[in-house]
Parts: C-alpha cells; structure tokens; sequence
C-alpha cells in the first residue's frame, strides 16, 4: 500500500527505514562526475516511472510502503537487489565503532568513478610505488587546501564596483558592433 499521508506509527517507521537507506544508496553511488544523483536523472533514467515528486516524498521519509515495482526500478538504478530496500535494518553504531566508520567513509569513496579507477589502478603497482602514490595523494589534498585557501583569502579582498567612484570602474572596452 503507497500513501503520502502516513496514518500509522508503523508506516511511519517503515517510512523512516526506507528513507534511510534510499538517501544512504544516493550518497554512496554517485554520478560518473562524483556528485550525487539529482531526483530528476533518477527519474528520467526510470522512464519517468519514479517522478521526482514521489522521489522527494521518498527520501523524505513521507511513503513507508511503496509498490514493488518502484523499489525495483529504484534497485535497478542504483544496482542494488530490491532486498537491500526491503529488508536491510539500519545498523546502529556505537561511538567506538571507528572500523564502521572507516568502513563507510571507504564505501562512499569508493562509490565515486575516479577514487575506483585510481584504486584498481593503483592495485597493479607494487608496494614501493603505492607508498610513493600514497606520498603524492597526501601532498595533491595539502596543495588543494592551500589553494582553496588562497582563493577564499583572495575573494574577501575583492569589493565588487558600487559605480560611485570612476577610477574604480572597471575598464570600458567599445563594443566593436556599436
């Protein structure tokens, strides 16, 4: 039974679960650019049979029981079974459970196109060149940080031109189609 008004505490559970898990499989399998899913590509990619309505409703935890067609067409995108939305209880973790934690951090990194092909890649190397690529991940992640830095300090010293000030105009060049 599919409703968007859940009367029950039971369905509202079942909502609760479902909606877990739909938005932990849109965090872990991501688009080919690294960035989740957007409700309409999920759509469209289901024949416009998941609406980005229903989606939004879904993830929201507003449907607790919906057709077994939609968890199937939902699996079938995120190429998961149908049983891993069915079934699968969310697992609780404990605040020393750092193994878990870590293991989920590698699955959403993993989940990522790029972190996949450079981690097969870098399986064919032996152990002396994967501590050198290790060595260079490490000084790529400090140079990125120094560089978003940079930016960051960078926009907060630019003002935009309020046009009070002339010699603070940026710079007229004509149109050569006037």
């Amino acid at each position: 039974m599919e409703t968007s008004r859940l009367n029950d505490s039971t369905q509202r559970s079942d909502a609760k679960r479902l909606a877990a898990l739909v938005n932990e499989l849109f965090e872990t399998h991501r688009h080919p650019s690294g960035r989740e899913y957007k409700l309409s590509e999920v759509s469209a990619a289901t024949g416009e049979q998941l609406t980005t309505s229903w989606l939004s409703l879904l993830r929201k935890g507003a449907i607790g029981r919906p057709g077994a067609d939609k968890i199937q067409r939902l699996a079938d995108f995120f190429a998961v079974p149908s049983s891993h939305l069915m079934g699968k209880q969310p697992q609780p973790r404990g605040a020393d459970d750092v193994e878990t934690e870590q293991d989920e951090q590698l699955r959403r990194a993993i989940a990522q196109p790029l972190v996949r092909q450079m981690a097969l890649r870098a399986g064919q190397l032996d152990e002396e060149d994967q501590e050198r690529l290790f060595e260079l991940v490490k000084q790529a992640l400090s140079l990125g940080a120094r560089v978003r830095e940079s930016r960051a300090r960078e926009a907060q010293n630019v003002l935009p031109y309020d046009g009070t000030d002339p010699k603070e105009a940026p710079e007229h060049r004509p149109d050569p189609h006037e």
